[in-house]
């Protein structure tokens, strides 16, 4: 794997390399190296090749051209996979910038500290916006009776976006080496981003039932079903089929489907309205 690894990077900063597709093999490399080493090991592999051994017989021209390959390819994997960088190693690019300016390469140097300080301006804003889409209403702390009170007075496309929020929080952060060959079921810490998504559509699919069984009459088990189905149609609207899946697969657990005279209370249409949700898985 090693091996691999140096020989992947020689060649994506090799100066004489004239491939036509070099830029989609780096992007390639860049988005599945995951696969096979981390992003320290990267990183100093990267810092390797750029101090360049005295016992290698280079000109002056040519090691100026691999160190600017070098920069080049950390700026392209920057703006590819920053939410996937660890802070200490970005700290280290920071660093490296300096150093980058006094070999001669001002400008990528420059578009590396500026494309790291937007992705972190990004980062904190997307943040600082998710807390503040939060409404009023739901930020108040409650107890267990208000809240099932404020869930059923809530709008329900005001839950399904907060619920969206919540969900893609999680989505934003698998990477494409996640999703190569079902990694999920091989090794769960090369897909920790895409077990986090699974189990979020399962605390769902539980909190559903839960929520629904609080009451114990009738009529009010009504009330909230008829409350989640209309939740499932808001998130289909917004295409957060995560959730819905979740959800929907708690309106099928056998402790729902059991309840006769709860699904009974449902008009007609109502109940149409359910079974097309629940046949959308």
């Amino acid at each position: 794997t090693l091996c691999s690894l140096n020989y992947f990077i020689t060649e994506l900063t090799n100066p004489f390399n004239n491939t036509p597709d070099r830029a989609v093999q780096e992007r390639s490399f860049i988005l599945t190296f995951q696969t096979t080493c981390s992003s320290i090991l990267l990183y100093e592999k990267l810092m390797e090749r750029y101090e360049i051994p005295e016992s290698i017989q280079a000109s002056a021209d040519e090691i100026s051209a691999i160190r600017k390959l070098v920069c080049a390819f950390l700026l392209h994997w920057i703006q590819e996979q920053f939410d996937n960088i660890s802070k200490a190693i970005v700290c280290r690019i920071l660093g490296s910038v300096d150093r980058f300016t006094k070999d001669g390469h001002q400008e990528i140097a420059q578009n590396i500290k500026q494309t790291i300080q937007q992705k972190m301006k990004e980062e904190c804003l997307f943040f600082n916006q998710s807390f503040a889409t939060t409404p009023l209403e739901l930020q108040r702390s409650a107890t267990s009776k208000n809240l099932y009170e404020t869930f059923l007075g809530t709008d329900e496309r005001t839950i399904a976006e907060q619920l969206t929020l919540m969900d893609f929080k999680i989505f934003r952060r698998i990477q494409h080496s996640e999703l190569v060959d079902q990694a999920w079921n091989k090794n769960k810490h090369c897909a920790v981003n895409v077990i986090d998504h699974i189990t979020r559509l399962n605390h769902v699919s539980y909190w559903v039932p839960s929520l629904i069984l609080w009451s114990e009459k009738v009529k009010q088990r009504g009330e909230v079903l008829w409350k989640f189905i209309r939740i499932g149609q808001e998130l289909l609207k917004l295409h957060n089929y995560n959730t819905l899946m979740g959800l929907v697969a708690g309106l099928n657990m056998s402790c729902i489907t059991r309840l006769k005279y709860t699904t009974s209370v449902l008009p007609d249409h109502q109940t149409d309205i359910m079974n097309q949700l629940l046949d959308l898985f």
